[in-house]
Order: C-alpha cells, then structure tokens, then sequence
C-alpha cells in the first residue's frame, strides 16, 4: 500500500508538470494523521521543524523514498519547506482559491502550524 501511494504521487507530479491545462491547479497532500513533523531532512534522524495538525494543506515538490520534500506557510506568514513521511499524506489537488478537495470529497483551508499537539 506504502509503495503504491509512493506510485500514485510520482505519477500525480508528472502529470502535473507535463500538462498545460493543469497550471492553474497544484498537486499537494493534506495531513492525515493527528499531527505530523515537518523535518529538515528525508528521515527521522533529521531534525523537527515543526509539528502541524491533520487537515494541514502542503505543496509537494518530490518523493524521496517515503519522504515527501513539501511547502507550506508558517505561523509567521513564510513559507517553510522540509520533509514529510507519506504514510500521513492524502493527495489532493489545490485549486487557486485555496480551497482542498481531498480523495473523501471534504473541503478544507489551508492550517496554520500548531502548538505541538
């Protein structure tokens, strides 16, 4: 199952970057587990950014193994990257209203990080 969510990503990004009618949308994941640690590298011996919350929107920049290297926007306001596992990302396309529809059809809005819950 880890491999084929790994297949579905990889396939969802080039797609993504190989289609010209898709431009206006972002490929992304949204968290799934109760919360998740945005880490400085693709593995857990690297350092915690950050914990953020399910429901939490990222953008998607690569697969590495079965760590995702995403973005997302920081309490301050900036943007943060680092690497998610994708155990605990559901795939979603992002439209330019900012609104999700995940796999289960519910809409959501992009989180701020949170307090370390």
């Amino acid at each position: 199952m880890k491999k084929l969510l790994a297949l579905v990503l990889v396939a969802l990004l080039c797609l993504a970057m190989a289609a010209p009618a898709l431009a206006a949308d972002e490929v992304g994941a949204v968290v799934t587990a109760r919360a998740l640690n945005l880490r400085s590298g693709a593995g857990t011996n690297y350092s915690i950014l950050g914990t953020y919350p399910r429901g939490t929107v990222v953008s998607v920049e690569s697969i590495t193994g079965n760590w995702a290297k995403v973005i997302l926007l920081g309490d301050d306001g900036e943007l943060v990257e680092g690497w998610m596992h994708i155990d605990y990302l559901s795939l979603v396309v992002v439209d330019l209203d900012d609104e999700v529809v995940a796999d289960d059809g519910v809409e959501s809005k992009v989180l701020p990080q949170s307090d370390g819950v």
